[in-house]
């Protein structure tokens, strides 16, 4: 068996990403058991162990014949999935991967085939968010400092005005603060692969003897924007898993009196890219016209297609059934699959199954025998996909078959 996927390099968070998928498998066996084939994001933690953010499956367990099976998939990745950031080590994974039965002489144990690739998650933040600011006044041990707001934009400078009584120098600096947070069952909060990253400073003000004033400090223009983002998992049995990253920026201000006691404090803030709320608001229209609402709205499609192919009969045979397909159009199908879902007692699904043949020409039949069923399938739901695209879904009675 051969496995390969195809992805972009870089994905946006909250948008759909289309994954492709190619199974090449060998004639040597003829027929070649599948236990499951599947696509799955991961995240790499500071621990290599991947924890995965979303799955896909391509192919249940079921038989297939010799050829090569393509297939597509699409998944939204989650809005609140961590973005990817080369500084703190948020990496992500794309992978396929399929579990076949081992060989003789391995009982009990499948083998595995893996194909996989790094993939950037990129955040499309809104530079026309609204950032309600506020100003920030702080006394503390004869030192008074006033900010006119707390958040700012990257290139901006951070004006500090500074009332001082009996001290001898007042230091400001512009710090950032950034790091992973990773959390899992094993180890909890306290992870060891979680490296200690100091604050770095960004820019630097100082004044000897002050005493009314103020001080200015220039935000680089490169200068990351404040973030935080922490992503969990669906599945609550794995409750104490948990991945994010911060990055955070404050003013360390520090300060000496002449009596030689120590000021020291810190006043966090934002760098942001959005809009201040005195600035003006682009106007949106309340009510739409209808040549607006219709051009928005998507094209017409019609409920009734046809279908490639045809479910030409069902034949029961206790707990088996086969199935006969007929191709009654004029292009052949390859890499086809047939996925056979049993239902029993009206609404009840049962474990799929699934058949792959190599191709089905024009005109032609295929039939699909010894498919299993469960004691109590009434009906079943059939699904025929092919390299080309789906080809068709049928619900089929068998209680009299």
């Amino acid at each position: 068996m051969e496995l390969k996927i195809d992805f972009p390099q870089r994905a946006s968070i909250g948008q759909p990403v289309r994954v492709k998928v190619r199974v090449a498998i060998d004639g040597e066996a003829g027929v070649a058991e599948v236990r499951y084939t599947g696509v799955r994001l991961s995240a790499i933690r500071p621990c290599e162990k991947p924890l995965i953010i979303e799955q896909r499956e391509i192919f249940c367990s079921g038989k297939f014949e010799a050829g090569e099976y393509a297939r597509s998939v699409s998944f939204a990745l989650p809005a609140n999935v961590v973005p990817s950031s080369a500084q703190r080590g948020v990496r992500y994974k794309m992978e396929a991967y399929s579990r076949v039965p081992g060989g003789e002489g391995e009982a009990g144990s499948d083998q595995e085939y893996f194909d996989a690739g790094e993939i950037a998650l990129v955040e499309n933040r809104n530079k026309n968010k609204v950032l309600e600011v506020n100003p920030v006044v702080l006394a503390i041990k004869g030192l008074k400092l006033n900010l006119q707001k707390d958040i700012y934009r990257p290139g901006e400078t951070i004006k500090i005005t500074f009332e001082a009584r009996d001290i001898k120098e007042l230091k400001v600096l512009l710090m950032e603060r950034s790091n992973i947070l990773c959390n899992c069952t094993q180890y909890g909060r306290v992870c060891t692969q979680v490296p200690r990253i100091p604050p770095s400073a960004a820019g630097a003000a100082k004044v000897a003897s002050p005493t009314t004033g103020f001080l200015l400090l220039q935000i680089p223009k490169s200068a990351e924007l404040s973030t935080r983002h922490e992503w969990e998992p669906k599945d609550r049995t794995t409750w104490n898993d948990k991945f994010g990253d911060f990055n955070e920026w404050y003013l360390a201000v520090t300060g000496t009196k002449y009596s030689g006691e120590d000021i020291s404090f810190d006043i966090p803030i934002e760098i942001d890219e959005g809009r201040i709320t005195t600035e003006k608001q682009e106007e949106v229209p309340f009510f739409e016209t209808s040549a607006t609402a219709m051009a928005s709205e998507e094209p017409f499609k019609p409920a009734f297609q046809v279908k490639p192919l045809k479910l030409a009969g069902i034949a029961r045979r206790d707990d088996e059934i086969d199935v006969t397909l007929s191709n009654e159009g004029t292009s052949a199908f390859h890499g086809c699959t047939c996925k056979v879902t049993g239902i029993k007692d009206l609404f009840f699904e049962t474990k799929p199954y699934m058949a792959g043949f190599s191709a089905i020409e024009p005109g032609a039949s295929k039939k699909i025998g010894g498919i299993k069923l469960a004691k109590g399938v009434t009906e079943v739901t059939i699904e025929i996909e092919a390299n080309e695209g789906k080809l068709g879904t049928f619900k089929s009675s068998i209680s009299g078959a």
